[in-house]
């Protein structure tokens, strides 16, 4: 499986925190506050808090993510 393919195994309606994203994508929690600030990345507010759909992050990777 290339690493344009990869899926990560999930139980359904599971959801990312910043730093969960941050650990994924392997960077910074500060440059996934930046994409989110920017609407570059696909995301999610529940009140006060981002959360991210590992299956939008999924989709928007596989589009070339900030391209």
């Amino acid at each position: 499986m290339s690493e344009n393919e990869k899926q990560w195994k999930r139980p359904v309606g599971f959801v990312w925190t910043i730093e969960d994203l941050a650990r994924e994508l392997k960077i910074s929690v500060r440059n996934v506050y930046r994409l989110t600030s920017q609407d570059k990345i696909p995301f999610s507010k529940i009140g006060k808090s981002v959360r991210f759909s590992p299956d939008q992050i999924e989709e928007w990777l596989r589009r070339g993510g900030t391209k």
